[in-house]
């Protein structure tokens, strides 16, 4: 009796796997190119282990579509619409989204004046509270934690002088 090959009968998407092609070969590139200029901890410090994760994750999806079933991979058509999704055309996500690139560039703009420290906090807690986010010590705790923490944590690791209000 002949035995039939893993994937019979699976289609697997060309393009998904190009794409996910795509991304590892441009990371990798990257990384090698980062590591001719120069192997310093302070060049490889953020890249490396990015590009380790990258790879891991292509790894992982790439597997996933050579392992999933057909009957896993419903057309379109035959996913139930989510009867409490809003309507495609509503106008709030585009909203949301102009909301978010106008503030990424009011964010951009106060960092000479503000510090990085000061302006990641606002940033932060404003897109909190544009994501519909109402508990003030929700904001106030993960925009405090994460705008001054990350920012000095990088300013502690890094060489680069990053401009702060505190410290």
């Amino acid at each position: 009796m002949a035995s039939v090959p893993p994937t019979a009968g699976r289609k697997v998407s060309t393009g998904h796997l190009l794409f996910l092609a795509a991304v590892a070969g441009y990371a990798v590139w990257r990384l090698i190119d980062a590591r001719a200029a120069s192997t310093s901890f302070q060049n490889l410090l953020l890249l490396e282990p990015v590009v380790v994760v990258l790879l891991l994750r292509v790894a992982v999806i790439t597997i996933g579509l050579f392992r999933a079933k057909p009957e896993e991979a419903a057309p379109v058509e035959d996913v139930p619409a989510d009867p409490d999704a809003p309507p495609r055309d509503d106008r709030r996500h585009v909203l949301q989204a102009f909301s978010a690139m106008a503030l990424t560039a009011v964010f951009l703009a106060l960092i000479p004046w503000l510090g990085l420290d000061v302006a990641t906090t606002l940033f932060i807690a404003t897109a909190l509270i544009l994501q519909r986010e109402r508990r003030p010590h929700m904001v106030l705790g993960v925009s405090l934690i994460l705008g001054f923490g990350l920012v000095h944590a990088f300013k502690a690791i890094l060489p680069t002088p990053i401009p702060t209000l505190f410290g």
